[in-house]
């Protein structure tokens, strides 16, 4: 994309016009097109200065719901992705699994995964008990099980 001129030939433009000529010769006399000045000038009785727009990116819609997916994820934390998606329909928010994925990326949120949100490609895993003062189960590779591909220890006899 083309870079947008520069202020200070928008602002010549504009003080030619306001000296009296019209948008069109302004625009001949700047070796520009007379659309360009037409807008500029149309821009500049608008809001008082003729400056170029911001190009590039984009924002999310799910920037106006900052507090809410935050808020969200605050108070349960150990949510999927797929589950927050479900609670902004509930919500009648729109967004896709890659949209909040890329909004908590953004806002730098890192959310853990579960301990058993998959089982062990290497071994069978199974469920103990966390110790006092946990209200999770964590998962843990048996003791007379080796996923990896070394070999056990040998026993002591």
């Amino acid at each position: 994309m083309p870079k947008p001129y520069s202020d200070d030939l928008r602002e010549r433009v504009i003080e030619a016009v306001v000296a009296g000529a019209s948008r069109r010769e302004a625009a001949e006399s700047f070796s520009l097109s007379a659309s360009s000045a037409v807008r500029w000038l149309q821009r500049w009785y608008d809001t008082g200065n003729a400056r170029a727009k911001l190009s590039g990116g984009s924002t999310s819609p799910l920037e106006g719901h900052v507090e809410w997916l935050l808020a969200l994820v605050a108070e349960q934390p150990d949510l999927t992705l797929d589950e927050i998606v479900v609670a902004m329909r509930k919500q009648r928010i729109p967004g896709s699994r890659t949209a909040v994925w890329r909004f908590f990326e953004r806002h730098n949120v890192t959310v853990k995964k579960k301990a058993c949100a998959r089982r062990s490609k290497n071994g069978r895993t199974w469920r103990g008990h966390g110790g006092a003062g946990f209200a999770s189960k964590v998962c843990l590779i048996p003791p007379d099980w080796w996923s990896s591909t070394r070999p056990p220890p040998a026993p002591a006899w």
